[in-house]
């Protein structure tokens, strides 16, 4: 039985992207393949060195035995450099995941919405927004069985937020299913592998209506050839994509 391991579930509205406003449960997985230790340094700071894996404020974090200190995933500390969901990316933050099946995951997703139910009654639907970590990373035969759940039939719309560098497999589910794809325009900023050339319609069911929205993370004007060369490689694909 396929289980997936999450950090959290919570109930919120979309704060970014084509979605902005609207009512939606973000599912966060645990796992990542990128580090991104520069993310939010001040304007002139150099780029900490590629192939460290831990930026100082989660090296002193664990230093100082973080993990043995706080019970709970929601009662960690905030970073504010690096990436900002780093208990969800480190193993040494395992002990905070979750391990449930697709029964137990519908529960908990259930759970945080008003009404229990994905449309709810005057017609407004609630959005589903994987994320991580990478949520293709490893996860993909879960996914349908989740999205193929009984309880899970009334949900339109899903949002994968992904770093792009994993392919993603077909899946026949008749839902309106939105990947946004989040390119990383310069390597000393999120270190990582090359961007997939396989997030396209190519790989993806007939049965889904789908998109891609790309954000562009660029740290220097040099970068920013590389980041029009990403936009242009996803208009040429076959995918229909958002602007944003």
């Amino acid at each position: 039985m396929n289980k997936l391991r999450y950090s959290e579930a919570f109930y919120s509205v979309q704060g970014e992207g084509k979605f902005v406003g609207v009512p939606s449960v973000f599912l966060r997985t645990f796992g990542c393949n990128f580090r991104c230790i520069n993310f939010g340094l001040p304007r002139g700071t150099p780029m900490r060195e590629t192939g460290v894996k831990y930026n100082p404020e989660v090296r002193k974090l664990l230093d100082d035995g973080i993990t043995s200190k706080t019970e709970k995933f929601e009662d960690l500390p905030i970073v504010h450099t690096g990436c900002d969901t780093y208990a969800s990316i480190y193993p040494e933050f395992k002990k905070y995941m979750m391990d449930r099946t697709a029964d137990e995951v519908v529960d908990h997703l259930l759970s945080l919405i008003p009404e229990g139910k994905w449309t709810m009654n005057n017609g407004q639907d609630i959005h589903l927004v994987i994320t991580g970590g990478e949520p293709l990373l490893g996860w993909q035969r879960f996914w349908q069985e989740l999205l193929e759940h009984p309880r899970m039939r009334d949900l339109k719309n899903v949002t994968f937020e992904t770093n792009a560098t994993q392919s993603f497999l077909a899946v026949a589910i008749s839902i309106t299913a939105v990947a946004f794809v989040s390119p990383v325009a310069s390597a000393p900023v999120c270190e990582g592998p090359h961007i997939s050339k396989d997030i396209s319609t190519d790989s993806v069911s007939e049965n889904f209506s789908y998109a891609v929205a790309i954000s562009a993370l660029v740290a220097a004007k040099s970068s920013v050839p590389l980041a029009s060369e990403l936009v242009d490689t996803a208009k040429a694909s076959p995918a229909a994509l958002s602007k944003v």
